[in-house]
């Protein structure tokens, strides 16, 4: 027993250190800017936007910013990191909702209560009660696809949904707008919505079934980026699968070049560099007790193959 008790403190020193030094912000800086700790994931295209977003701010606006990652739905790791920035002499915090999560809208709720202001990106969690919440409205990202969709197809859809899990909470807004949207339309209707856990291996087979089984599925919508990589790599190497309209999210390189070449319609696309910046200036500019908007969304747009050159061009992508 003695020793099991050992270990923990040992373990929980150990964490207090690591987090300390990740978190350690040096004297001179405390003096002089605001500072700000960003809990956000890695991830690859769209979060390394995220944080160029961020690490302008922090050098336009004059604010000091530490940058720690956790990787995404392993809450665990959130809520130590949240934890170890409660006791840090910081001025706010950066990080994603989950609102189907009690343990961490608690968390954040605390974290409120402690006078810390907290501002989510990407995905919203109002049962938090955080500051505010800076990203796309996903709801409205799903209606846009859906609309696309119809005007390519001439109205007449019969569509699949790929997305990752439905769980997790962005994902069901984008499905939800979506399918509200068709639901309005007279002649479109939703077919199924395929869960894939972000599994390559599931959504090359699951793509190989539907088109095997042939129920008149005319379309496909991707709410999320992994499968909008996956379905357009079927439809790249599979040319005699039928025509399909397709729309994806997100501008992952390869996805642009989908777009470009024709094998998507169109991809929605988010600024997430700017939900980082903003994120920011909202935390330098907060004032306690001021009223305050609880919801900034950032721009949700439809890109197409027309649009695609341009849109390359002004991001020095091309």
């Amino acid at each position: 027993m003695k020793r099991s008790i050992i270990a923990i403190c040992g373990f929980a020193v150990i964490l207090g250190v690591i987090l300390g030094c990740l978190l350690y912000v040096p004297a001179a800086v405390r003096e002089e800017e605001k500072k700000f700790v960003c809990i956000i994931n890695p991830g690859q295209t769209y979060w390394a936007k995220v944080r160029t977003g961020i690490e302008k701010a922090s050098g336009e606006l004059g604010v000091y910013t530490k940058y720690c990652t956790f990787e995404r739905f392993r809450l665990e790791e959130q809520m130590k990191l949240l934890d170890a920035a409660r006791y840090m002499d910081i001025d706010g915090i950066i990080t994603l909702g989950e609102p189907q999560s009690a343990e961490l809208n608690d968390k954040i709720r605390q974290i409120e209560k402690e006078g810390i202001p907290v501002v989510l990106i990407d995905t919203d969690a109002e049962e938090s009660g955080r500051t505010c919440y800076i990203g796309s409205d996903n709801y409205q990202a799903g209606w846009i696809a859906a609309e696309k969709m119809a005007e390519a197809a001439g109205g007449k859809v019969r569509t699949a949904v790929f997305t990752s899990k439905l769980a997790y909470a962005n994902q069901q807004e984008r499905v939800n707008g979506f399918c509200d949207a068709i639901a309005t339309m007279e002649h479109a209707e939703v077919a199924e919505i395929f869960e894939s856990d972000a599994d390559k291996i599931k959504i090359q087979q699951h793509l190989k079934e539907l088109i095997a089984n042939d129920q008149g599925i005319n379309a496909i919508f991707c709410t999320e980026t992994a499968s909008t990589l996956q379905v357009g790599l079927f439809f790249e190497n599979n040319k005699n699968s039928g025509e399909k309209i397709l729309i994806g999210f997100d501008d992952e390189d390869t996805v642009l070049d989908f777009v470009r070449r024709g094998i998507y319609t169109a991809t929605i696309i988010q600024e997430s560099s700017r939900m980082g910046y903003e994120a920011v200036r909202f935390l330098k500019e907060y004032q306690p007790g001021q009223k305050q908007e609880p919801q900034i969304y950032t721009k949700v747009s439809c890109l197409t193959a027309d649009e695609a050159e341009e849109y390359l061009k002004k991001q020095g992508r091309n």
